[in-house]
């Protein structure tokens, strides 16, 4: 039997990949920063203070 899978895990095609292949590295810095941005506007304060505690090694 198999072990379910832990965390998250996502999948992408072939098609998805190429596209990100072709892509500057300007490019994916903007979008790695919007995502950031994103990201931490949505996040709950006690989200946030977990992945502080990751980052940290607590």
């Amino acid at each position: 039997m198999n072990e379910p899978i832990k965390g998250y895990y996502y999948e992408v095609t072939a098609e998805q990949v190429k596209k990100h292949k072709r892509l500057s590295v300007k490019e994916i810095l903007q979008w790695l920063e919007q995502t950031n941005a994103f990201v931490n506007k949505v996040r709950t304060d006690k989200a946030k203070k977990i992945a502080e505690q990751l980052r940290s090694g607590k």
